[in-house]
């Protein structure tokens, strides 16, 4: 039996890099550890859907024909918005929301968390949809979690628990 504050696993959704979820209130989707991706949370408030892409590297694939890889910012923002429309957005209502990029490894000549951020940025401000709040940056690990049916963004950062992060 599950009571109210439980979380069934099989209303869990745990992300893999390169992956998009598209939720209306039935799962909890978590974008899973985040170094240098980036989880783009977009969420429409005013029906109640919203969905995470877990996106590893900026820009897009130049070595396939394919403008769909997820993986690359560029493949997985234009994917999420359809998912998004196609499940009963509305693009005028959409927000969006960056959670990651960390330069965990530490490393003085890191060359992808700034063209990440960059490559995110400008996409969403290409498609129109504004950028409510970012946690982006540092050294630790993050992670990002939808939960709409509670109207929630939470997140992690390096050991810590879950925080609010936005409400809607």
């Amino acid at each position: 039996m599950i009571t109210e504050n439980e979380i069934s696993l099989d209303k869990f959704v745990l992300l893999q890099t390169g992956e998009i979820a598209i939720d209306n209130g039935a799962f909890i989707i978590n974008s899973g550890p985040l170094g240098s991706c980036i989880a783009v949370v977009i969420v429409d408030p005013c029906n109640v859907i919203g969905g995470i892409a877990h996106v590893m590297l900026p820009g897009t694939n130049k070595h396939t024909l394919s403008e769909s890889d997820c993986r690359y910012a560029e493949g997985a923002i234009p994917t999420l918005v359809d998912r998004l429309i196609n499940s009963g957005s509305v693009k005028k209502n959409m927000k969006a929301f960056a959670i990651g990029a960390g330069n965990v490894l530490k490393s003085p000549n890191d060359i992808i968390c700034t063209p990440i951020i960059n490559s995110v940025s400008t996409c969403l401000k290409n498609f129109g949809i504004p950028i409510e709040k970012t946690a982006l940056g540092g050294h630790d690990r993050k992670s990002a979690i939808l939960d709409i049916q509670h109207r929630q963004i939470r997140y992690t950062v390096g050991d810590s628990s879950e925080s609010v992060f936005y409400e809607f």
